[in-house]
């Protein structure tokens, strides 16, 4: 049997090249493009990442400021209360007296009013309870930076 005798055509031969190289350079073009879109969602992502702390330290220095404020008002209700029922106390113990009788109505009417002040103030200091669990706005990220 007589082997076939082969021609080698040659304009196939560069057309099979030039169809490699078209091939090459499309992958090449696709593994560019997928580089260079996974590296800005990494930078997107790392943006929003900072966003997050910012916001979070936001939050937390908002919450010690509100809890810092709550415990001064808290302390200045609790003492004011104390120091006017305190005057009540004595007022009553006064008005059973023959000596100090006459002091007696006005220290009761008097630490009442002081008593009753001290009860707004520690009513008032949950204010900044209510504030602390509330959470600030975020600053506008086209105005300031983010560090």
């Amino acid at each position: 049997m007589a082997k076939p005798i082969v021609f080698i055509n040659c304009a196939n031969v560069s057309d099979k090249y030039q169809y490699m190289s078209h091939l090459s350079f499309s992958t090449l073009f696709l593994v560019l493009f997928s580089i260079t879109s996974l590296s800005a969602q990494s930078s997107s992502s790392a943006d929003s990442l900072k966003r997050e702390i910012l916001q979070l330290r936001i939050e937390v220095n908002n919450t010690q400021d509100n809890l810092a404020q709550y415990s001064k008002s808290f302390k200045r209700g609790i003492l004011t209360s104390a120091i006017g029922y305190s005057i009540v106390i004595t007022g009553g113990v006064l008005l059973g007296t023959e000596r100090f009788g006459d002091w007696g109505q006005p220290l009761i009417f008097a630490g009442g009013v002081v008593g009753f002040t001290g009860g707004i103030m520690l009513y008032n200091s949950n204010r900044f309870l209510l504030r602390a669990a509330t959470p600030p706005p975020l600053p506008d990220p086209r105005n300031s930076s983010l560090e």
